[in-house]
């Protein structure tokens, strides 16, 4: 029935102490008539693997341990799973697999594998609104099927208030993550992503296809070593709303490739970095640094953007972009505009890239905005000579 976990383990008070696991069983939802397989509640030191679940219409398996919690449960793991099919879409996402309220919790080895046929898939790993601190996301296979027109979103995973040490990394991810006011308290950084490879397995007809979003206010986070291919936006921030703050945002060392959509109808899309055109005049941005990165738009009938959009959405100030090569982006390497005149960046350096067979004659564009302290040079307009179509070496 609706709101009924097959296994419930279930405390009154966060982060009482299970001392439990489950491990080696199967559980089969029925053709999506069971509502989810086990929830745990407001526990710690529970550990679920090497189990099977398959077919729960609405959630998979659920931590959850309040939002925000009193006390952060720790010592929860969960690993060496196969979940099939096991997450909904119903007036919003559901997961496979959800957490909150977690500190430390490990999630790793897991093959999730989510499609319905009628494209109403829910979120992979889902932590909505979240509350998480150093979770570990690693080697995992993380499919979700995006349906353009039909699948709601493609967020394979999902976290609000990523409160510090978060890190997903070395998984490989068909779909997208989505980071929503995530920040560092006192660890090194919000959210690290690194060494993942993350996208579509081929160019979709939607631009709604991304990497890696960031939406409302997000700090400190990393995101490096990542290959990135077949999606509209390689990285896309969404501030929608008033008075968001963006500040110390680190994108290293990634391959972008494939940048761009499959139908035609949807010409001039793609971008390897996108912001969102707010007309909002009070939000902030500080200390976006972008660099060491491959961006490749992809060649074929359709085009498509640029490939690093500058922040456009209030004051912008220190945004560097340099040890860059960028590549087949129809109108621009590098642009920025406003909608409304209102929007400033102080501080811009554009330096030591290499830009080739870009529009605008591989110079950065602007319209209606004109970047103060700008520091552009030493940029080369010349074929990078890669190794190859696949291969990013020099």
């Amino acid at each position: 029935s609706l709101n009924t976990f097959t296994i419930l383990l279930s405390s009154t008070s966060s982060a009482t102490d299970g001392k439990q696991h489950i491990s080696n069983i199967k559980m089969d939802g029925n053709s999506l008539t069971a509502f989810g397989a086990i929830r745990v509640a407001y526990r710690k030191n529970v550990e679920i693997y090497n189990c099977t679940f398959l077919n729960f219409n609405y959630y998979g398996v659920s931590f959850i341990n309040g939002e925000p919690p009193s006390t952060y449960a720790t010592g929860n793991k969960f690993h060496d799973n196969t979940m099939t099919n096991c997450s909904g879409y119903f007036s919003g996402n559901m997961g496979t697999l959800e957490v909150q309220g977690q500190d430390g919790m490990l999630i790793y080895n897991n093959n999730f594998s989510q499609s319905r046929s009628n494209g109403k898939n829910g979120v992979i790993i889902y932590g909505v609104e979240g509350f998480l601190k150093n979770v570990k996301i690693y080697n995992n296979v993380l499919n979700k099927t995006y349906v353009p027109g039909i699948t709601d979103w493609d967020f394979a995973i999902e976290f609000w208030n990523c409160l510090g040490g978060v890190e997903i990394f070395n998984n490989v991810i068909t779909g997208s993550i989505d980071l929503v006011s995530c920040s560092k308290s006192t660890s090194a950084y919000s959210v690290w992503i690194h060494d993942n490879r993350i996208g579509q397995s081929a160019l979709l007809s939607s631009e709604s296809v991304r990497g890696v979003l960031m939406e409302a206010n997000n700090s400190d986070i990393i995101i490096e070593r990542n290959f990135i291919s077949n999606v509209a936006a390689g990285v896309y921030f969404a501030q929608i709303g008033p008075a968001r703050t963006v500040a110390n945002i680190y994108i290293n060392t990634n391959v972008f490739t494939d940048i761009g959509v499959s139908d035609a109808g949807e010409n001039s899309k793609g971008w390897g970095i996108l912001w969102t055109a707010e007309t909002y005049k009070n939000h902030t941005v500080n200390n976006i640094n972008i660099c060491n990165n491959v961006m490749i738009g992809h060649s074929g009938g359709n085009s498509n953007m640029w490939g690093i959009n500058l922040p456009h959405i209030g004051t912008a100030k220190n945004i560097t972009i340099r040890n860059n090569i960028i590549k087949d982006f129809n109108f621009a390497a590098v642009y920025a505009y406003t909608q409304t005149g209102d929007q400033t960046i102080d501080v811009l350096s554009v330096e030591n890239n290499i830009f080739y067979h870009n529009g605008n004659n591989n110079l950065p564009g602007y319209s209606g905005i004109t970047p103060t302290n700008n520091t552009t040079r030493n940029n080369i307009p010349a074929n990078p000579l890669f190794i190859s179509a696949s291969d990013f070496r020099l």
